[in-house]
């Protein structure tokens, strides 16, 4: 966890500080099918910003690989190779897509609690659902994996 948060914070350090380097990254995107979302700040309080930094990083994985790899390749940057090391494993990728979905459900209801003052008994209802949401996938005694997860480890 504590490798794929630092992962998270360099790359987003990466390119909120050089125009240059979002506008690779942009250009290489525009290459790939992908949609090219902007990279999130990662804040330690909130679940949901949590959760976008890290969609942002899935939806985005192998464009980031493909503008480590041409970085290292061209200017032989540290940050790149930092960033490349161990990320073409399918651990640390399939452990970033379990990631997301384990972090979408509290996200879920950090959203579901912003809009309006919600009567406790409809809070409560939603809590417990979204707990045995979180609980029957992940923490059962057989693990069930989504759908990128498989496609990751085959």
């Amino acid at each position: 966890m504590i490798e794929i948060e630092t992962f998270l914070r360099t790359v987003y350090m990466m390119f909120s500080r050089s125009s240059v380097n979002k506008e690779k990254f942009q250009e290489l995107a525009k290459s790939t099918v992908i949609d090219a979302i902007a990279l999130r700040p990662l804040y330690n309080v909130s679940w949901l910003s949590r959760h976008l930094a890290v969609t942002v990083l899935v939806r985005n994985y192998n464009t980031l690989i493909n503008y480590f790899t041409d970085e290292l390749n061209i200017r032989n940057d540290e940050i790149s190779k930092y960033c490349l090391k161990g990320r073409q494993n399918p651990q640390f990728q399939s452990a970033l897509i379990a990631i997301n979905d384990i972090s979408g459900e509290p996200a879920s209801m950090c959203t579901y609690f912003q809009p309006s003052i919600r009567t406790s008994t409809g809070a409560l209802q939603f809590v417990k659902s979204k707990i045995c949401e979180i609980r029957s996938p992940h923490l059962g005694e057989t693990i069930h994996l989504s759908d990128a997860v498989k496609e990751v480890i085959d």
